[in-house]
């Protein structure tokens, strides 16, 4: 019988195992999520300090060998912070845009991550890492060459998309056909126009290259609910503008203008700022 090489589409088939999903931290302080399943793993963004990863992945059984590759959906500070220390120090492949990376080599803080470490990828062009087989795709944000991830196993797929300003065709299409979804519901309206920030951030944070609201969030998922679509993970809140029960508020009154009925099994569940989440695994 023929060898299947390592990093082949057959690996999908080597653990019929549930998603593993935690959030070490989420929202614009640091991102980082932690994505895998009985062979280990992946780090969707490493915007927190080593350290603190680390530490995050020992409470929930998991170790840096467990991590297989880092991949960055785009160069902002809270998405990259420690990606010097996986490149150079625990020499981690990191799979990122040609546009996050050259964000990430101009970046005082991340300028010294390690080119050869660098595995450039391009949306809408599959790839394996982890054992999972994944599609970057674009999303609206402004940083150049910002993507979301939608990542598949043999049976279940998920999609991650932490920072855009709307959801255009392109991001709904991988979204729509996600089983599980880790979506940004960045702020609540109203806390945003009577809160701290100047006029120039929150608009900003409005446009259609900002931040998606509590209510954007709730209208895409109230009008694209399947019932293959289990599980809802609500990432990136912010700290001024948001909290997580006014993203539950939001979630609960436009399904109901909507008349939209989800199953008893599936849930939608806001990740807090900066406290890890439990480790979900979802068969």
């Amino acid at each position: 019988m023929p060898k299947i090489p390592p990093g082949s589409i057959m690996d999908l088939f080597s653990s019929l195992y549930s998603f593993e999903i935690c959030s070490l931290s989420s929202g614009s302080s640091g991102n980082c999520y932690y994505i895998g399943n009985a062979d280990g793993g992946i780090l969707v963004d490493v915007g927190i300090s080593a350290k603190r990863i680390i530490k995050s992945l020992k409470e929930i059984g998991k170790s840096l060998e467990s991590v297989k590759a880092v991949l960055i959906t785009h160069s902002h500070i809270d998405h990259i912070r420690s990606v010097e220390a996986f490149t150079r120090t625990f020499r981690k492949p990191v799979y990122a845009t040609a546009g996050t990376w050259q964000g990430i080599r101009n970046n005082r803080f991340t300028m010294q991550a390690l080119e050869s470490m660098h595995v450039s990828i391009i949306p809408d062009a599959p790839f394996m890492a982890g054992g999972f087989s994944i599609t970057a795709f674009p999303v609206s944000h402004d940083a150049n060459g910002a993507v979301g991830f939608h990542i598949q196993n043999s049976h279940k797929s998920l999609a991650i998309a932490t920072d855009l300003g709307i959801i255009d065709d392109r991001a709904a299409h991988f979204l729509k056909r996600a089983n599980i979804l880790l979506l940004e519901s960045n702020y609540d309206e109203e806390m945003l126009e009577n809160g701290p920030y100047p006029e120039r951030l929150r608009q900003r944070i409005r446009s259609s290259l900002g931040h998606l609201s509590n209510k954007q969030c709730a209208d895409f998922l109230a009008s694209s609910w399947r019932d293959d679509l289990s599980h809802v993970f609500l990432v990136h809140l912010s700290e001024h503008n948001n909290t997580p029960e006014k993203t539950m508020e939001t979630i609960h009154a436009t399904f109901a203008e909507n008349g939209t009925l989800i199953t008893e099994s599936a849930s939608i569940h806001p990740f807090e700022r900066e406290k890890r989440s439990p480790l979900f695994r979802i068969d």
